[in-house]
């Protein structure tokens, strides 16, 4: 069963960033393009993978996996280069010591992998709006997780 969809309030994801170009204030945003208008988490029946899932307002478009070495791999739009899924491999994880990821464990393996992304070589891979976007996302549903179990 899949779960449902937890819309996004853009508000919270895409907050205006103030800086100084040459002596002037500007406040930059993210397009709204890249940022996810819902997401929502789940594990794969079949493969008891952990998965964190963004959907966007552009819609659907052909996809491509882009597998890491730690476990992890990216889906990504073939042209928009947004990330669409963060699959976290269980069995490379199990195998590795951790016999069980919830729901605070993957999001924060997630958003420590955007991270790496974020400053790696291959973040040409990326739409650097949709990175910033999933951060700040990832981070927000982390300290929400964290708040609920209390």
């Amino acid at each position: 069963m899949k779960a449902s969809w937890i819309e996004v309030s853009q508000n919270e994801v895409n907050k205006p960033q103030s800086s100084r170009v040459q002596g002037v204030r500007v406040q930059l945003m993210i397009s709204p393009l890249d940022v996810p208008n819902a997401t929502r988490t789940r594990v794969d029946e079949n493969t008891s993978d952990f998965i964190v899932e963004f959907r966007y307002l552009s819609g659907v478009e052909p996809k491509v996996t882009v597998p890491q070495d730690d476990g992890v791999s990216f889906v990504l739009g073939k042209n928009s280069r947004k990330i669409y899924q963060i699959i976290i491999d269980h069995d490379h994880f199990a195998s590795n010591g951790c016999e069980q990821l919830d729901i605070t464990i993957g999001l924060q393996l997630a958003e420590s992998e955007v991270e790496q992304f974020e400053s790696s070589s291959q973040k040409r891979r990326f739409r650097a709006g949709n990175i910033a976007a999933i951060k700040n996302l990832l981070t927000g549903q982390i300290g929400s997780e964290q708040t609920a179990a209390m």
